[in-house]
């Protein structure tokens, strides 16, 4: 097998807020730099989508603002943008990137990148509480409700109930709504006085809560219902979702008896808030932390935002969750980092970031309690079909570690390598077990990090 090689300064590893703050720096110091997303336009979630509707959100959203006004000084700028593109190995001690593009004939190939630095800016995904029923089609993350709308222009439903304990419930729904759907409902975990706390991050969240405001007055003004300390007991339906089940919640997390209410409806998005993509990371050699205030596992970094391996940089949700901002700042902060530079007036913004995300990643995490509410036939690994009642007996056996627990269950083996479940085994660890901190080893990565046709190995190029 062939495959075309090719040296940058810096390659940067997605083309989200850190990404994008980190190709404008570094550009205008006449550095040579490769930009690689799996997505075919630049933006990551936070950015994704067109016309109208991303005009608005940029008048809520100063940060959306800027990362928007980074994807129009793309062109011109002098940036190698490669996407759609998958990295799925780095090598050679941090030098050499292998990936995987897509040809204009649907075709993937690979290339060998060689670079001086590499910025990991990999971004975030969605965590949930499973349910019965969850599996069922019409299912969906709040994520994906959003792809549909921004980037397809269709809605998941003609009505949509939305659940979890994220703020990106109030996004999703007021989206919704300008789009003249219908939104049958917002479920949250948390009760009403929770979701206050927020104000307590006054004034650096300001421009945050005024956003939240508008979203909230939306839905205020559409009648939509909202069920504060609600869960979802579970969803029916025989080849698809065709209703819903919610029960109010005690103190403690359990479901009220008498409570229970059954929503008719063909779309559900759920949303936990976010755990960190670090599998890129780990299979490079990059040390990561468990830290809950961040989100979970992430990329560790000193103060220059280098990783342990050197000439790899962190930005941005994989080193912590905590908003398109701090995303922005940690990307210019990297670039500088590799300048041999820094910013002290962007170092205390960050720490201001940071802080807000540590809010942000409580307001979101899922009682402990909740776990172990989950029905003994609720899937977890959803690529195996692992249920709750197997990984209950796993820990029954003394396997505690999410190591030993995937060996014995086969949990996160599957197409997306615990991707989906992989946040979810953790939290039930600490919740069934009181397992977490150094009990609990950092997640393995071995390339590829991403599917990859075999065909793209064996193939000539």
């Amino acid at each position: 097998m062939t495959i075309q090689s090719d040296s940058f300064h810096v390659v940067i590893v997605g083309s989200g807020c850190a990404g994008l703050a980190a190709a404008e720096v570094l550009t205008r110091e006449k550095m040579d730099v490769l930009m690689i997303d799996e997505n075919p336009v630049p933006g990551g979630q936070l950015l994704r989508g067109r016309g109208p509707a991303r005009d608005a959100a940029s008048r809520l959203d100063s940060s959306k603002k800027k990362g928007f006004s980074l994807i129009r000084g793309l062109e011109g700028s002098g940036i190698h943008l490669l996407s759609p593109a998958r990295v799925w190995g780095i090598f050679d001690r941090g030098r050499t990137l292998l990936i995987s593009e897509t040809s204009k004939d649907g075709k993937e190939r690979i290339r060998e990148i060689r670079a001086g630095s590499i910025i990991l800016a990999t971004g975030a995904r969605e965590r949930f509480l499973p349910f019965k029923g969850w599996t069922l089609p019409g299912v969906m993350s709040c994520g994906a409700a959003q792809i549909l709308i921004k980037t397809h222009g269709v809605l998941p439903a003609q009505s949509t109930l939305i659940a979890g304990t994220s703020p990106l419930q109030m996004v999703l729904a007021s989206q919704i709504l300008l789009n003249q759907g219908r939104v049958k409902g917002l479920v949250n975990l948390s009760s009403f006085g929770r979701q206050l706390n927020i104000f307590r991050n006054l004034p650096h969240s300001t421009p945050k809560i005024l956003e939240g405001l508008v979203h909230q007055a939306r839905i205020w003004l559409s009648r939509t219902p909202v069920h504060f300390q609600t869960g979802i007991l579970e969803a029916r339906g025989k080849r698809a979702l065709e209703s819903v089940v919610t029960s109010k919640l005690d103190h403690k997390g359990r479901p009220v008896p008498g409570t229970e209410k059954i929503h008719e409806t063909r779309a559900l998005a759920l949303g936990h808030g976010f755990a960190p993509n670090v599998e890129l990371a780990a299979q490079a050699g990059c040390s990561l932390s468990l830290d809950r205030s961040k989100g979970g596992w992430a990329v560790a970094i000193d103060d220059c935002l280098e990783t342990s391996v050197p000439g790899i940089y962190g930005a941005g949700e994989t080193v912590g969750i905590a908003g398109g901002k701090k995303s922005l700042i940690e990307g210019r902060l990297a670039a500088l980092s590799i300048l041999g530079r820094t910013d002290p007036e962007l170092l205390a913004q960050r720490k201001r970031e940071q802080d807000y995300g540590v809010f942000l990643n409580r307001l979101c995490r899922i009682p402990k309690e909740a776990w172990g509410l989950v029905h003994d036939d609720t899937i977890i690994c959803r690529c195996e079909e692992i249920t709750m009642g197997r990984i209950r007996r796993a820990l029954g056996d003394g396997f505690e570690t999410a190591g030993i627990l995937k060996k014995a269950t086969r949990a996160g083996m599957g197409l997306c390598q615990g991707r989906t479940c992989g946040p979810m085994i953790l939290d039930i660890l600490a919740a069934l077990t009181g397992n977490e901190g150094n009990e609990i080893h950092p997640p393995s990565s071995r390339a590829p990090v991403t599917p990859l046709p075999i065909q793209t190995l064996l193939r000539r190029n």
